[in-house]
């Protein structure tokens, strides 16, 4: 799995966890 879809999956999370 690229580095660069793997940051932006914990990205959505930590955004989706803040909300």
């Amino acid at each position: 799995m690229p580095v660069r879809a793997y940051n932006m999956l914990l990205c959505i999370q930590m955004i989706s966890l803040v909300q």
